[in-house]
């Protein structure tokens, strides 16, 4: 009875008329938006102006292609801490092995197990998968679990902090079960 009062008029034909106009306005809106990305590119251009994502993606550039310049950087560093490593994007891990040198290749062995690292520099990272919560700007938890395969993989280590003086269990198992779908 709920249904036939209430949701029933959502399956009917007459119903999906507005999706199809919807549809229709869809290769304008691609038109628009092409447009206001070519705008916003232009104003960048003339303010000589850099946004978030420009940083990031020139970055990750200027360090793959210029071996002289990510050689210099290497240089100038002792070590790389990251932290909320959790919300960190696929073009920020390419930074943070270009800084650090860290190159997971597999060598010969691989069939064994066994992984060669290139490394110039050491990485600490410092993250908690359930805390990941930037998605909605491109934040990848599974980078984050990629990397920490890779330092196993590479002799490195992963140490757990599980232990909280913060959080009781009262609090915390609940939490985990509401929460398990997203923790992959």
């Amino acid at each position: 009875d709920i249904y036939d009062e209430h949701l029933k008029f959502l399956a009917e034909k007459s119903r999906w008329a507005l999706d199809e106009q919807a549809a229709a306005h869809l290769p304008a809106m691609r038109r628009l938006f092409d447009q206001t990305l070519r705008e916003y590119q232009r104003r960048k251009d003339e303010r000589q102006s850099l946004d978030f994502d420009d940083l990031e993606g020139l970055t990750a550039q200027l360090l793959s292609e210029h071996p002289d310049v990510r050689a210099r950087w290497q240089s100038e560093l002792r070590a790389v801490l990251v932290d909320e490593f959790q919300d960190t994007n696929e073009r920020q891990r390419q930074i943070v092995y270009a800084l650090t040198g860290f190159t997971p290749t597999k060598n010969a062995q691989q069939a064994t197990g066994n992984t060669e690292t290139v490394s110039s520099r050491p990485i600490f990272m410092v993250g908690d998968s359930k805390q990941s919560i930037y998605r909605f700007r491109g934040a990848d938890v599974t980078v984050f679990r990629q990397v920490q395969d890779d330092v196993v993989r590479t002799g490195g280590r992963v140490i757990p902090l599980d232990l909280t003086y913060r959080a009781h269990a009262a609090q915390v198992e609940p939490t985990n079960r509401l929460l398990s779908t997203n923790k992959g």
